[in-house]
């Protein structure tokens, strides 16, 4: 698969908040340089929830040639889900359904903020 097209400038802006945005969200660095970027690329996207990884992933494969980015699309098997709220579980007022799962709604006097880096945030 020829890569030419992910050195322009407008590219490598979309590359850059792409690795930004699941370096954040995941702790992943991803590189340009390596040779599965593509691919790795893909999975994480694949794997995320953040609309705005979707979003520059859709304007990053835009700009390549229409085989490769039909190849690419092809890869997203999942898209962005719209954003969960924290649902209080029936039964259980102390735990906080998100993202499918529980947790508890407060942690050494802090109250359930999210998800940082997939463990529990309390704040």
């Amino acid at each position: 698969m020829d890569k030419s097209w992910l050195l322009t400038s407008k590219a490598i802006r979309a590359v850059r908040e792409c690795a930004k945005i699941i370096e954040s969200e995941r702790g992943v660095k991803l590189r340009l340089s390596e040779p599965e970027f593509l691919q790795q690329l893909v999975e994480s996207v694949n794997m995320s929830r953040n609309e705005c990884l979707h979003s520059a992933f859709i304007d990053l494969v835009s700009l390549a040639d229409k085989e490769q980015r039909d190849e690419l699309l092809a890869g997203i098997t999942s898209a962005p889900a719209q954003p969960e709220s924290q649902l209080v579980v029936p039964g259980h007022p102390e735990e906080i359904e998100y993202l499918g799962k529980r947790y508890p709604r407060r942690q050494a006097g802090k109250e359930f903020r999210g998800l940082y880096r997939g463990r529990p945030a309390y704040g």
